[in-house]
């Protein structure tokens, strides 16, 4: 895993927001994905969801991955560094972690792009 992609799992664990108010978070993957160039980013998609696009230009499959961007209202208990700033809000989830894997996965895409078809 690379640097850029520890650093964001950790902003995200430390910046969490709950569902239907994470426009900070969705603002940060896209600021996280815009460097890696897709093909098309779409942002709102059903409030705060992004859209990331990778086209080879030929036809074929669609394959869509997906995670969620939210976190739970728990009180954060960790004591490591990066550890929830947020009063009463926490990733418990995972989310932060599912959504670096495919922010992980965007700069594969970014550097190596389907042979046919499109990657979301």
């Amino acid at each position: 895993m690379s640097n850029e992609l520890i650093q964001l799992r950790h902003w995200l664990h430390a910046y969490p927001e709950l569902s239907g108010v994470e426009s900070k978070t969705a603002e940060h993957i896209v600021q996280f994905i815009e460097k890696l160039e897709p093909d098309k980013i779409v942002t709102n998609i059903g409030g705060n969801g992004i859209l990331v696009l990778f086209d080879s230009g030929k036809p074929g499959k669609t394959i869509l991955f997906r995670s969620e961007l939210d976190a739970l209202p728990i009180q954060e208990v960790n004591k490591f560094a990066y550890r929830s700033v947020t009063d009463g809000i926490s990733h418990k989830c995972g989310h932060d972690g599912h959504t670096t894997i495919l922010c992980g996965l965007a700069e594969k895409l970014s550097a190596v792009k389907p042979l046919t078809g499109k990657g979301y």
